[in-house]
Order: structure tokens, then C-alpha cells, then sequence
């Protein structure tokens, strides 16, 4: 897997989580976000996605 690939995959991860874990806490929670929710969303979502992004460019190489 490429460098490019890997780096698109994150940011693919990242934008889909974030944006549906923002969705969902607007929606099931009736008070509306602060700055400091939003953060700790986008810390989170984006060590999520290295992560995932991680583990699978380490199976995908472990073969070569």
C-alpha cells in the first residue's frame, strides 16, 4: 500500500467519523455542542482512524 493510499484512507476514516459522531451528538443530545466537545470529537476520531489506518498498512506489509 502506498504512502498516498494510506494518507487518503485517514482522512477518508477521519471525515466519516467525525462528521457521523458530530450528527449523532447533535442529535441525541438536545444541549448544543461546545468548542471543547467538538475538539475532544476530532482528538478522538482522529486517533481512531491511525489506528485503523495503522493496523491495516501493518498487515498489508507484513508479507513483503
Amino acid at each position: 500500500m502506498s504512502f498516498n493510499k494510506v494518507i487518503l484512507k485517514f482522512l477518508l476514516y477521519f471525515i466519516v467519523f467525525t462528521a457521523s459522531n458530530l450528527i449523532l451528538k447533535t442529535v441525541l443530545l438536545p444541549v448544543p455542542l461546545n468548542i471543547s466537545d467538538v475538539i475532544s470529537t476530532i482528538l478522538t476520531t482522529g486517533t481512531i482512524s491511525i489506528g485503523i489506518v495503522w493496523v491495516e498498512y501493518s498487515l498489508r506489509n507484513k508479507g513483503k
